[in-house]
């Protein structure tokens, strides 16, 4: 996570550093490295990661899609995850962009936020995000920040580079991270989030 932006065969998790500073600050259990990688083809010729989640691949055609394809991403989302509370926010798309949120929270005081963008910059879809410390100091540097090029889209669900979104049928939304621990094993961190009415303050 020391490197901001993605390459087609080694990515460091944006969220991976989110990880290692939570283990420093809030003394976490465990040890975690900083890589996401991966090495079993799929049938359509994306590589897996974890069980739930791709690779990205710089050989890869740009993935057809249009903005509508992520539409079930919009909404206020509350959820658990990295042994906090957890809430994300997906407003609707404006000419092919669509601006969310992320904040991670425990024990009632704020650890991180994510301010990110997904958009199509030259032919490729992209999740772009920075992260912020609770003072909203920047992790990033200026112009820099953490990018998930699209890998495969299907109804409700889109697979980024190392970063699985799933709507379920009961209104769930999953969100699976792939992560390299220092021992070299890899593992998947999972979200799980309900929407929620934007006024609804259950999270904190």
């Amino acid at each position: 996570m020391i490197r901001k932006h993605a390459s087609p065969h080694f990515l460091i998790s944006a969220t991976f550093m989110l990880l290692l500073q939570i283990v420093l600050t809030a003394g976490f259990a465990g040890s975690f490295g900083q890589q996401i990688f991966g090495d079993e083809k799929q049938t359509d010729g994306a590589e897996t990661i974890t069980e739930n989640t791709l690779k990205f691949s710089k050989d890869q055609p740009a993935v057809e899609a249009s903005p509508e394809n992520f539409d079930f991403l919009a909404g206020y989302w509350v959820g658990n995850g990295l042994g906090g509370n957890c809430e994300e926010t997906w407003m609707p798309d404006i000419e092919g962009s669509r601006i969310g949120t992320f904040r991670f929270h425990q024990d009632g005081k704020l650890i991180f936020s994510e301010f990110f963008q997904l958009a199509k910059h030259g032919d490729r879809w992209t999740l772009r995000l920075r992260h912020f410390d609770e003072e909203l100091k920047g992790w990033e540097d200026k112009e820099k920040f953490v990018e998930f090029p699209l890998v495969r889209i299907e109804k409700n669900t889109a697979w980024f580079n190392g970063l699985t979104y799933k709507l379920m049928e009961n209104d769930e939304l999953h969100v699976m991270l792939a992560m390299k621990h220092k021992d070299g094993s890899v593992g998947e961190e999972k979200f799980i989030f309900k929407r929620k009415p934007l006024t609804d303050q259950g999270s904190r």
